[in-house]
């Protein structure tokens, strides 16, 4: 008799670990507190493109995925270092054209999830864990349309792959002698989205993972499939950092036009694209 799973998350790690465990002769059900993202528009969580190297194929490979997402995979031969002074300076990752790539992560996400129904696997949508019995295996589960609450006790085995704030690694925490640790780290980050040049054209080198290393500023960007390049601005919540005096007075523009020099999100509308949402936060466990 097959032992069935469950999966706490659909996401990368979720999506592929149901799809080789189904290969193994599991039976595997995957709960995501988000709708599926393959018929509505949803956060693939952190949205920061993969830049993906070999351990990455690797899963890939295993679930017989790799050349579908090749397809939408661009290589990155090198850095390309943006100084201060303007002049970039383009650094390659090795003699033999290696590269990492980057990969949409939500592209990804809707790919895993497509074959690991095509293998069997059951995903259950739209449904919150808000805690795990250990000594059980039962969950009590929120439905985020409905908003209704069930108890399910039907689990042989349960994985936790929902992220940061895991539903089953909190419940390991009420139990004695469970050590737990969770760092903030100071800098948060915001994404922007550099739009396609004339005739669906990359704006900059496409090849290349763009850095901006500053004192009170770190930025990079990676291209995506489409002709968009997405740039990654991190800053600091400290209260003497550069982004609380940003939340509290003007002159972001400037500061970002001469700290990202080259890169051709700076208009007159940073602020707006910068501030009218939270940045995201970043944590290690």
């Amino acid at each position: 008799m097959k032992q069935n799973i469950t999966l706490l998350g659909a996401g990368l790690v979720g999506s592929l670990l149901a799809i080789l465990l189904q290969k193994r002769g599991y039976q595997v059900s995957v709960i995501e507190r988000r709708g599926d993202m393959r018929k509505t528009t949803v956060s693939a969580g952190r949205s920061i493109n993969l830049a993906m190297s070999v351990r990455g194929w690797a899963g890939l490979e295993l679930a017989d995925l790799r050349k579908e997402i090749e397809e939408i995979a661009i290589p990155m031969f090198g850095r390309e270092i943006h100084p201060v002074e303007g002049n970039t300076i383009f650094q390659y990752y090795g003699k033999n054209k290696e590269a990492i790539y980057s990969v949409s992560r939500g592209e990804l996400n809707k790919k895993l999830i497509e074959l690991a129904e095509q293998n069997g696997v059951q995903f259950i949508f739209n449904k919150r864990i808000l805690d795990v019995d250990i000594d059980t295996n039962t969950l009590t589960i929120e439905d985020t349309l409905t908003k209704e609450v069930s108890i399910d006790k039907n689990h042989e085995l349960i994985i936790a792959s929902d992220g940061a704030f895991s539903a089953l690694r909190n419940a390991y925490t009420k139990k004695d002698r469970y050590n737990y640790n969770q760092f903030y780290i100071e800098h948060g980050y915001k994404e922007l989205h550099i739009p396609a040049g004339p005739n669906s054209s990359f704006l900059m080198e496409k090849n290349a993972l763009h850095i901006w290393p500053r004192k009170k500023l770190y930025a990079y960007c990676t291209s995506k499939y489409r002709w968009l390049i997405y740039l990654y601005a991190f800053l600091s919540f400290r209260r003497q950092s550069i982004l609380y005096f940003f939340k509290n007075q003007r002159g972001n523009y400037r500061f970002l036009y001469y700290s990202i020099s080259g890169c051709h999100c700076i208009d007159a509308n940073i602020h707006r694209r910068l501030f009218t949402k939270s940045y995201f936060i970043l944590s290690y466990c």
